[in-house]
């Protein structure tokens, strides 16, 4: 099993479990896929939509301040103790503002 996140310390919002057919998540992850898709060629594309995210195998969040949906992040776990990333992305908006843009505030 999978760990499960909490209020990550230092950050202004949350990290929780969340819902892939969530409206505001599907307008992310096709965000997500579009940008996959305009660097890679279609074969080369790994990214998954949200059907895909509803693997039972695959546990997916998200980052929201005040609500609104800035990243969202998946892990699929392969035999235990052992998980990959799947379809990470954080919205345009939000880029830049790392552990250092952080401790600047």
């Amino acid at each position: 099993m999978l760990p499960t996140p909490r209020t990550t310390s230092g950050l202004p919002g949350q990290i929780s479990a969340d819902d892939p057919p969530g409206v505001d998540v599907q307008d992310l992850l096709g965000r997500h896929l579009e940008f996959a898709h305009s660097q890679s060629d279609a074969e080369h594309v790994h990214a998954l939509a949200v059907d895909g995210l509803l693997d039972p195998a695959i546990s997916f969040f998200s980052y929201r301040e005040s609500g609104l949906l800035l990243a969202v992040g998946a892990l699929k776990q392969l035999e235990p103790g052992h998980a990959e990333i799947k379809s990470m992305h954080t919205a345009h908006a939000a880029r830049g503002r790392g552990p250092r843009a952080l401790r600047q505030r």
